[in-house]
């Protein structure tokens, strides 16, 4: 058992060697080097022994077979490798060939501002092919590299050595990012299109608690994330037409979404112009960006939603606006009317209890006459005429002071 075990870790051992002999970098590329002049001298030396015994320096001319062959079949790969990734430089084709079976003048790139700096016209291998060479991350990036069939790993800040078939999947800014909208477009409840236009958002990569907490940022770790974020990042987005949809875009996706679905669901007096007190449609919406599911579907996406503005909200079509308004001036002229028909209505009492009450005095004074005449006795007629008529005027001028106290076009 111990002897069939040993043999299983000698087998183990012998195909690591003769898997990082064939693929392997750096220390390995020097290693295939040194046997790829070995057997050439090897080569050399025998067939000298064999047919040049008598001129050793005419054993050099068995060189040029091996060395051939290695120039032939290195031009042809090269070749190859230029048509297949469209490259103009065949300079750069053939450093790839050379650092990947040797292990010399590996590529170079620097990763900044979620970005490879690669200038404009140059042709970068670990940009266009990938791996094997060196990439150095600044800090405030993180780099999620791939291999032909999975990820392999996830690297911040720092330089980093990839290997011969390890590409580079996306990048990712650690700072805050700001997005801004326009305006979106959405349907009302009792349909009406309704614009919300200039909204403003930050967000960045979410981040665990190990390495900073979902706020916390320190001088210990300055631009703390998670791999699963820059995983759930890379592969939660949709393809479309025009290919993968950008991290910035699949946030600004999942963010108008919510405020269509506002829109959607209310009424447009709901929406643009509510009628109680305590509603408040920018603070529903910003309730539903603080709520358990949306944050989810953020973090199911890597992002963390850090703040968000939200602008103006209309209709439209501006006569939706225009009715409002009459419809609010017709609900304060009603409320006019009955007031004013309410004071015509006093008014005219007033009118009638004053007519009523002239009415009143003149028989009041007509009556009292009667009664003085009746006193007076002698000159009877004569007393008749007279005080009717003092009483007469009396009545007039009492009515007279009554109708002052009346509008002027009543009067």
């Amino acid at each position: 058992m111990l002897i069939w075990r040993w043999v299983q870790k000698q087998f183990w051992r012998f195909g690591n060697f003769i898997e990082g002999f064939l693929v392997g970098d750096n220390a390995w590329g020097l290693l295939r080097l040194m046997v790829l002049g070995f057997v050439s001298l090897a080569f050399m030396v025998v067939c000298g022994l064999l047919f040049e015994r008598d001129h050793l320096v005419g054993m050099l001319r068995y060189l040029v077979i091996p060395a051939g062959a290695f120039v032939a079949a290195l031009l042809w790969g090269t070749c190859y490798l230029q048509d297949i990734n469209e490259m103009k430089r065949f300079s750069r084709a053939l450093q790839y060939m050379v650092s990947s079976m040797f292990g010399l003048s590996y590529p170079y790139l620097t990763i900044d501002r979620g970005k490879k700096q690669v200038q404009v016209g140059e042709e970068n291998l670990l940009d266009i092919i990938g791996g094997p060479g060196w990439v150095n991350i600044r800090p405030g990036n993180v780099v999620l590299f791939e291999q032909l069939n999975n990820p392999s790993s996830v690297r911040a800040e720092g330089m980093h050595f990839i290997s011969r078939f390890e590409t580079i999947k996306e990048i990712a800014n650690l700072e805050d990012q700001h997005g801004y909208i326009d305006q979106i477009k959405a349907v009302t409840k009792d349909g009406v299109v309704v614009w919300a236009r200039d909204i403003h958002y930050r967000y960045r990569l979410w981040s665990n608690r190990k390495l900073g907490g979902e706020n916390i940022r320190s001088t210990h770790v300055p631009y703390p994330y998670s791999v699963q974020a820059v995983r759930n990042m890379t592969y939660s987005r949709a393809v479309r037409s025009d290919g993968l949809t950008a991290w910035p875009a699949a946030v600004r996706i999942i963010f108008e979404g919510e405020i269509q679905n506002y829109i959607r669901q209310h009424t447009i007096d709901q929406v643009t112009a509510p009628r109680t007190p305590d509603a408040d449609p920018r603070e529903d919406i910003h309730r539903i960006y603080r709520s358990a599911a949306v944050r989810a579907s953020f973090k199911n996406a890597g992002t963390q939603l850090l703040w968000y503005g939200i602008g103006n909200l209309e209709p439209e079509n501006e006569k939706v606006s225009q009715q409002r308004v009459d419809t609010w001036a017709a609900d304060w002229n009603g409320k006019a009317s009955v007031v004013r028909a309410s004071g015509e209505a006093a008014l005219e009492v007033a009118r009638e209890k004053a007519r009523a009450q002239a009415q009143a005095e003149i028989l009041k004074g007509i009556a009292k006459s009667l009664g003085d005449i009746t006193a007076a006795g002698a000159d009877q007629d004569r007393n008749i005429k007279e005080v009717f008529l003092f009483r007469l005027a009396q009545v007039l001028e009492t009515i007279k002071d009554n109708r002052r106290g009346l509008p002027s076009g009543e009067q």
